[in-house]
């Protein structure tokens, strides 16, 4: 049996429960954006960052990008939600290098002196060349690959590296990673 997530409540039903969380109707707005296939909730309230707001918001918008503009908010409130689906992430990162063989022998940060170095362990760790896909950017990494589009093959390449960056962010040996993209953005 394949789980689903529940339906997405309409946006005036967010912009409610929202306002039961203490939120000023005024200082939020409530989206669908088609692109993103999702709903996008911008804060703009200034209010005192508390574990039961952030759950009353994530329990208000489920499955909705939360942006909040006051940046203690945001990073307590991306805490608060990180905490709560990584036993989740986890689980499902670990079976999956586990299933490509990853597992045994896999590269802990704390074993190398920078992230350049950890980035090279990861990518020899699955069979590709140190330094040629991952890019140091800040904290993290990015995901580089060469610009030719050659379809499934693609795929194949990067599956066990794309698969091991989700794992180490889940054990958190990485504070996440990003992409850098092969097409432009399309005007809207």
């Amino acid at each position: 049996m394949i789980d689903t997530p529940p339906p997405v409540p309409s946006v005036s039903a967010i912009e409610h429960r929202l306002v039961a969380c203490g939120l000023d109707r005024r200082r939020i707005s409530v989206e669908r954006v088609d692109e993103l296939q999702s709903v996008v909730i911008v804060i703009r309230d200034r209010v005192h960052p508390s574990r039961p707001l952030f759950t009353c918001i994530d329990e208000a918008a489920p499955a909705s990008i939360v942006q909040v503009e006051e940046a203690r908010l945001q990073t307590g409130y991306d805490d608060h939600v990180g905490k709560r689906v990584r036993p989740q992430m986890l689980a499902e990162a670990t079976e999956t290098v586990t299933r490509l063989g990853l597992i045994d022998g896999f590269p802990k940060r704390a074993d190398y002196k920078n992230l350049g170095s950890y980035a090279g362990a990861l990518e020899w760790h699955c069979g590709l060349e140190a330094g040629s896909v991952l890019r140091v950017m800040s904290k993290t990494l990015a995901f580089d690959p060469p610009r030719e589009p050659d379809g499934m093959t693609f795929v194949a390449r990067y599956e066990k590296l794309l698969a091991a960056m989700a794992y180490a962010t889940a054990t958190g040996d990485l504070e996440g990673f990003s992409f850098i993209g092969i097409d432009p953005v399309r005007p809207r």
